[in-house]
């Protein structure tokens, strides 16, 4: 399966283009969604995407999905929205998105009608950004269906919403890694505020937690780098902290009913930044501040261009001059390759060579080493024609440098946290970015199921 895709990336080159679109319906909103775009929602629009995912004939497109059961497309699609059954209606799941931005303002709202549902679902997406948005739920539920989930994502961004009204949390996150919600609100949720699990760099800024219920309200477990900084907590009625990793507390304002537990507060997972928190035992409610969807977005800082790929391109040095001290030294090169030889259609035999460089780093829990690949070389023909590709990852496992070459032609790609950065394509294009960026997927999969065994 990873030999044909690659294969079919050798041939398709589909230029990838970053779009802004403006709507004003649930029709053009699910429609517009995809990679390297930002989704604008028209001021005042309050887009009820329950109908429109109830309706299997009018949701149903390409790179649409609607069905009740999508294991495989979940763990191998590169980019699917699917209208899924949940257990008093449908949700929307976002597969595979890519660098996609949902901006409303004034008076926008995103909302669903079953009780089960989540309001927005990711499932192994990166650099997903949420702006001036109110999502939540038209009738309260039980047992499921929160407001945001995300899982097996990262770069995920929430900034100036509101999320209100769940069955469950307003935010649950499961193996992701940097997500971060800013000047946003949590509310009137009916089991807790959020639910962090596996997740790496979780932190909230200027973030007001208010009239949520009844249960552990916020959840943290085997989790690194939770943080809450600035944030606001009143009139929540469960136990406020159920910790099983660690959580940093800076300059907070925190108000807990006498009569519900602040839960494990004076256990080493519970870390206090600063001096500057300030707790009470009432239940006030909070004045009001400017924060929300009512309020502009503060600019993202952005490093420069010229910063980006300096930065890189110094990464890339590091790389190869410490692989040329190893083969000087003799020292282990911490290098797995990966040879096959197969017949394609058309093409004739095939000889393909996959150089993995790797780290390695003990996992306690599985008491066992587990190994991540920072480089990858691989060489491969089609037919008469040799190519050969470069992968560059940063040190949080992201991919953030492409290269490949076939004959006098060149393509090369770089990314940073906010997407990708710069194309530089000398000749005929070999690989666009999707397909690139889905190779690495592939690779680095077959680099875990080969190297982390569990016996």
């Amino acid at each position: 399966m990873i030999l044909a895709c690659l294969l079919t990336a050798i041939g398709l080159q589909a230029q990838s283009t970053k779009k802004e679109i403006t709507v004003t319906s649930a029709r053009e909103f699910i429609d517009a969604l995809g990679s390297n775009r930002t989704v604008i929602i028209k001021e005042g629009c309050v887009l009820n995407l329950t109908p429109l995912l109830n309706d299997k004939e009018r949701f149903r497109r390409t790179g649409f999905l609607w069905t009740t059961d999508y294991y495989d497309e979940r763990e191998t699609a590169s980019e699917l929205k699917v209208s899924c059954e949940r257990f008093d209606g449908r949700q929307l799941d976002l597969i595979g998105m890519r660098n996609l931005t949902i901006r409303g303002g004034n008076g926008c709202k995103i909302v669903v009608e079953p009780r089960y549902a989540y309001i927005l679902s990711f499932y192994r997406c990166s650099n997903i950004r949420l702006e001036r948005l109110t999502l939540g739920h038209t009738e309260e539920g039980y047992c499921e269906g929160g407001v945001i989930n995300a899982v097996k994502s990262e770069n995920i961004s929430i900034a100036n919403c509101d999320l209100y009204g769940c069955g469950t949390y307003g935010l649950e996150t499961d193996g992701c890694k940097r997500v971060t919600m800013e000047r946003s609100i949590i509310r009137d949720c009916s089991y807790g505020i959020m639910q962090i699990h596996n997740t790496e760099d979780c932190t909230f800024t200027d973030c007001d937690f208010v009239r949520c219920r009844e249960f552990n309200l916020i959840a943290v477990a085997n989790s690194t780098g939770t943080r809450f900084s600035r944030c606001r907590f009143a009139q929540n009625k469960g136990e406020l902290f159920d910790l099983g990793s660690p959580i940093r507390v800076e300059s907070c304002e925190i108000h807990h009913p006498a009569e519900y537990s602040q839960g494990n507060i004076g256990s080493e997972y519970f870390g206090q930044g600063d001096q500057n928190t300030t707790w009470f035992r009432d239940d006030e409610p909070l004045q009001e501040r400017a924060i929300g969807p009512a309020y502009a977005v503060k600019p993202q800082q952005k490093a420069s261009v010229h910063q980006v790929l300096a930065d890189i391109r110094k990464k890339y040095a590091q790389v190869k001059e410490c692989q040329d001290a190893k083969k000087k030294a003799e020292l282990p090169p911490d290098e797995t390759v990966v040879t096959s030889n197969y017949m394609a259609a058309g093409a004739g035999p095939v000889k393909d060579v996959t150089r993995y460089y790797y780290n390695g780093d003990f996992d306690e829990d599985l008491g066992m080493e587990r190994y991540a690949p920072y480089f990858i070389v691989r060489k491969f023909n089609v037919g008469a024609t040799d190519h050969y590709q470069e992968l560059l990852y940063d040190d949080d496992g992201s991919l953030i440098f492409f290269f490949e070459k076939s004959g006098a032609n060149e393509t090369r790609y770089y990314w940073s946290a906010d997407g990708l950065v710069k194309d530089d394509i000398k000749g005929e294009q070999l690989t666009d970015e999707a397909l690139a960026c889905r190779l690495s997927y592939e690779l680095r999969n077959a680099f875990d199921l080969l190297m982390n065994r569990e016996f």
